[in-house]
């Protein structure tokens, strides 16, 4: 038999490719455009998606007391005051802002407009992911086992399904240079921009939130340091004048010489600790009170009326691909199967 099939084989040539392909013609045809028309059905009834993007640029930004303090740091760390453990430094993913549950929870539970309803709703609305109906699995299971599945579970159910959904949609890319671009697919293209610049707006206001709150836990960290310098030098100078007192110079000798330059020497440190966290102190609400921003949104997003899915020039041009090579192996098929009862 496998011999039969390879001799049939070497006497398929172009020339009967050619007889056959002109003999059925109509088939060929027939099928080609049967799946071109199908292709095209499915553009027309298929849900068209509409693009808007943002791009993002971060400011590099850095909140560091260990590094304002420069050449000081060491002798205060020497003075009892860590500073290591206060050191702030921005370093926020802005790509993972962007990924997080929490801005999507926050994306769902806006209300958003729309043009196929009057009044502003939820995206979970919107999709119909909260409404009845016998053709969703999740109400069918429900019905059947309404004494396990509440209505709570439900909404929990529905809520993490919008989420899958909003997260494909939701698409972040960065490039070697920095810059992050989002990009966000919905079925309309006022919302697809809306989003978009809605998300720009969270991740600004967030990062904005964070670094204030670590400059104001630096202010508070810095003031409560120039507290303890500050009494640190009154008890050094009431111990220096206590000590001139009982020990007037006329008066001294070597063991008073030796603890008054102790004593001196001690102010001098907690005088210069003191005027080293009075400038950080003043420094540190001036970093606190700054409304430098800490990204840059260089592209907003905008309403592009062009349908970016279903791409029907590429789902046109597969099908009719698909059609030629589908009517090829039916007419290959069918030249066999002759062949065979020609021999058999």
């Amino acid at each position: 038999m496998e011999n039969k099939i390879e001799t049939m084989d070497k006497q398929i040539d172009l020339f009967d490719w050619y007889k056959i392909i002109n003999s059925r013609f109509k088939t060929i045809s027939g099928i080609i455009l049967l799946c071109v028309i199908s292709a095209g059905i499915y553009c027309i009834l298929a849900q068209p998606y509409y693009r808007s993007y943002i791009t993002i640029y971060p400011s590099v930004q850095e909140q560091s007391i260990s590094n304002s303090l420069g050449n000081f740091q060491g002798m205060i760390s020497s003075m009892g005051f860590d500073l290591s453990k206060n050191s702030q430094k921005t370093n926020i993913y802005i790509p993972d802002i962007i990924e997080s549950r929490k801005l999507k929870k926050s994306i769902l539970q806006n209300k958003w407009k729309f043009k196929k309803t009057s009044n502003s709703i939820e995206l979970i609305s919107y999709w119909g992911l909260n409404e009845l109906s016998y053709w969703n699995p999740l109400n069918l299971y429900k019905y059947i086992f309404s004494s396990v599945v509440t209505q709570e579970i439900m909404d929990q159910i529905n809520f993490e399904n919008a989420m899958e959904k909003l997260a494909d949609q939701l698409s972040v890319f960065e490039e070697e240079s920095g810059l992050i671009y989002v990009e966000v697919l919905m079925e309309e293209p006022e919302l697809a921009a809306d989003i978009a610049n809605y998300i720009g707006k969270y991740v600004k206001d967030y990062l904005s939130y964070e670094i204030s709150t670590q400059s104001t836990k630096n202010r508070i960290f810095v003031n409560e340091q120039m507290n303890n310098a500050k009494r640190e030098l009154f008890e050094s100078e009431v111990a220096l004048m206590e000590f001139q007192k009982r020990n007037p110079m006329v008066q001294d000798n070597p063991e008073n010489f030796l603890n008054r330059d102790r004593l001196i020497r001690n102010l001098e440190v907690n005088q210069q600790v003191y005027i080293t966290l009075r400038q950080q102190y003043e420094l540190a609400k001036i970093d606190e009170m700054n409304e430098t921003p800490v990204i840059n949104i260089l592209d907003v997003g905008e309403m592009d009326v062009r349908a970016v899915y279903p791409r029907k020039l590429m789902i046109i041009i597969s099908a009719f691909i698909m059609g030629c090579i589908l009517s090829c192996l039916i007419v290959y098929i069918s030249l066999i199967r002759n062949r065979l009862k020609e021999i058999s």
